[in-house]
């Protein structure tokens, strides 16, 4: 009986992570477009209007941090020399701290953005076209570890910079609500399969799926070997951040070509089985006791006035009918048979007196004949 809850429970469980891990998904990936847009807005913006000046671009990237609680900063970052401002370097950034809105210039007050590590800046332009940045720590400028999606802007057709807005990574996993699965967990790995997201947070940007297989987990390397190439999947892994089993399922959070996996442990599913099971076997206990009792009560029943009859048999067999059998009122043919003896044993009674009077009368009128 257990294995066949046990495995109903399962499937149930399997449907049931599938299904949020794909809501969960198009959660994430609805923030990240709507995110997104503020960035392709503004290089709309610079497009049309190139010449916009230097507070004007301040209050630009200002306004776009204040308009959604999940952007953390925004940057216009001119290329070399396009900047009209007497400036090689142009990069008027505005991010959250301390609940407010801070804005500097990163060209001049944190680093040359034009080199290769800085991918928000170097990947648009490479690319011609808009990209979201794998994760990384910035710590000149915003001082947090964010996802940056960037789009670069032109003039005649010419490169002139890129527009971004920046994500918080921390913030990820309260963007997604996961009251009705309880123990929720889930992942978020990058478009080089770095963590984005993870119960572990030792693991989150440190380390990748290809890492964490060769520290003995091929369970993982597994499943987002599956995730690379389907949009949606499910799998049974046997750890992830802990020791128990996890059901844990996948699914492509297609804007940023991240991919989402929500895993909930075995044990939470089964707990509510096994209380099940133990109420179960509570309530046949109790069942058993009360059937015990049932049969006692229906035996004393039963064997007490047989036991009553058998009694006044022997007392009359040994000579005493005055004997009468009492106690017994179960209203059959026990009943029926203690009326009976009684009657029996008082007429017997009766018949011996008169015969015991009769003879005592005939025998003096005999031996006054003689």
């Amino acid at each position: 009986m257990f294995s066949v809850l046990s495995r109903a429970a399962r499937s149930g469980l399997r449907d049931r992570v599938a299904e949020r891990a794909k809501t969960a998904a198009a959660q994430l990936d609805g923030l990240c477009r709507r995110v997104a847009q503020v960035a392709e807005s503004t290089a709309a913006i610079l497009d049309i209007h190139p010449a916009l000046t230097e507070d004007e671009l301040f209050a630009l990237v200002a306004r776009n941090v204040r308009q959604d609680e999940l952007i953390y900063g925004s940057c216009i970052a001119f290329a070399p020399g396009v900047s009209s401002r007497g400036r090689q370097l142009f990069a008027p950034y505005a991010f959250r701290r301390d609940d407010d809105v801070t804005s500097i210039d990163i060209g001049r007050d944190s680093y040359d953005y034009t080199q290769p590590q800085w991918e928000w800046y170097g990947e648009p332009k490479k690319a011609g076209k808009a990209v979201w940045t794998e994760p990384y720590y910035d710590t000149s400028a915003g001082d947090k570890l964010m996802c940056t999606y960037s789009v670069p802007f032109l003039r005649d057709g010419k490169f002139r910079g890129v527009a971004t807005v920046d994500i918080p990574i921390e913030e990820l996993p309260q963007q997604v609500e996961d009251s009705y699965l309880g123990e929720t967990r889930f992942i978020v790995t990058s478009q080089t399969d770095k963590f984005i997201s993870h119960p572990n947070p030792d693991f989150i940007v440190k380390e990748t799926v290809a890492s964490i297989r060769d520290k003995g987990e091929p369970e993982w390397s597994n499943l987002f070997a599956q995730a690379t190439s389907a949009k949606s999947g499910d799998s049974r892994v046997l750890r992830i951040g802990g020791p128990e089993p996890s059901w844990m399922s996948y699914a492509a959070i297609s804007s940023p070509k991240w991919r989402y996996a929500a895993s909930i442990p075995e044990s939470q599913v089964l707990r509510p089985l096994r209380e099940v099971l133990r109420s179960q076997i509570l309530y046949g206990l109790l069942g058993l006791v009360l059937v015990v009792y049932v049969v006692l009560v229906v035996s004393y029943r039963l064997t007490k006035p047989i036991e009553r009859l058998t009694l006044a048999v022997q007392e009359v067999g040994k000579g005493n009918l005055n004997t009468q059998v009492t106690g017994v009122h179960t209203g059959d043919e026990l009943d029926d048979l203690a009326r009976v003896f009684n009657l029996m044993t008082r007429q017997l009674n009766v018949w011996i007196q008169k015969s015991v009077s009769s003879r005592e009368v005939s025998e003096p009128a005999e031996r006054e004949g003689d």
